[in-house]
């Protein structure tokens, strides 16, 4: 009885494995590089380090992604990071010119390179640079967008940035740093520091 058990349990596992094997498999997805110029696609690690390049046309293996990054095994690389603004989901063969996509198929994403722009390390690094850190941390309150009544915290200053959280009218931030566009802020009530489009602030008098 207690082998019967013991062999039952054993088989339950090894399908539970399969079961798991077969999920991870099912989410891995084949794409090629396609680039407008036909020109090379950057590929670069998880700190957005540069460590290669992959050709027009390339296969890749995307099995994760983040924001407008595929996470992708590509040829000479096990982990390579590629905006998904240059991955498509139909081979394109040889660079013809131009920049036209099938009919019935799609670009990872449809965003303009130049909204990518502020994604990538270059970009933000750019941005930050920008920024100057208060004298003295003051107050500004939310005042929400009125098309959705909230306004966006997010991790980096670019509206493509990650959302940290939605903040309601009148809820009160302390400002760290700011530039032209953008306010670096903590939120008091959970302690959270991210940026915040300024027109979406008015200083606490």
């Amino acid at each position: 009885m207690k082998r019967t058990i013991s062999l039952v349990l054993a088989l339950m596992l090894i399908l539970g494995c399969l079961s798991v094997l077969g999920t991870a498999s099912a989410a891995r997805e084949r794409l090629w590089v396609k680039t407008p110029n036909g020109k090379t696609v950057n590929v670069r690690d998880s700190g957005g380090n540069l460590i290669g390049h992959l050709p027009y046309g390339t296969a890749v293996i995307m099995y994760d992604e983040e924001d407008y990054w595929a996470i992708c095994e590509c040829p000479g690389f096990p982990e390579g990071w590629i905006m998904e603004t240059f991955l498509v989901d139909y081979n394109p063969g040889k660079y013809q010119g131009g920049s036209t996509t099938p009919a019935g198929s799609k670009t990872k994403k449809n965003v303009t390179e130049s909204a990518l722009g502020a994604q990538t390390v270059e970009g933000l690094n750019s941005q930050y640079k920008t920024f100057i850190y208060a004298a003295a941390p003051y107050t500004v309150q939310v005042v929400p967008d009125t098309k959705t009544g909230t306004a966006r915290l997010r991790w980096g200053p670019s509206k493509h940035s990650t959302l940290v959280t939605y903040l309601e009218a009148g809820h009160e931030l302390t400002v760290l740093a700011s530039n032209k566009n953008w306010l670096m802020v903590r939120d008091e009530a959970s302690g959270k520091i991210g940026y915040i489009a300024t027109k979406y602030t008015k200083a606490v008098q």
